[in-house]
């Protein structure tokens, strides 16, 4: 059988669900496509979803999803206009410039946090 036709939906717990549809919704601009008592449902890009349910707290240290997009660094900015706050990293194999970007040839990559603290990335998608 195999999962490589399958779609992978990205389930995260978060402890203020209300406000986990207003960062999803208003800052990251993903589309509410249900909702009921178990969680929240959001559609992002060609056909991909992030599932949210409510529970205690729980923060992975770790990214938790990657979004590919095609121009980072204007994603980079439009998020940073909404108030979506971006990490900077400095350490041996990984060290962010000033737009919080990180370059490996020519895969570039960017990670942001919601309010709950789970982390995300942006990357160009290119891994030649």
């Amino acid at each position: 059988m195999g999962l490589s036709d399958a779609p992978v939906i990205p389930t995260i717990r978060y402890e203020n669900l209300e406000e986990a549809k207003d960062f999803y919704a208003e800052k990251l601009g993903l589309e509410l496509v249900k909702e009921d008592m178990g969680g929240v449902l959001f559609k992002a890009g060609k056909g991909s979803h992030i599932f949210i349910y409510e529970g205690p707290k729980s923060v992975a240290e770790h990214t938790v999803a990657a979004f590919h997009v095609e121009d980072l660094e204007a994603a980079v900015k439009e998020l940073k206009e909404k108030g979506v706050k971006f990490e900077s990293y400095d350490m041996e194999g990984l060290k962010t410039d000033e737009n919080n970007i990180a370059t490996w040839e020519e895969f570039k990559t960017a990670w942001f946090t919601d309010p709950e603290g789970h982390i995300f990335a942006l990357d160009n998608g290119k891994k030649d």
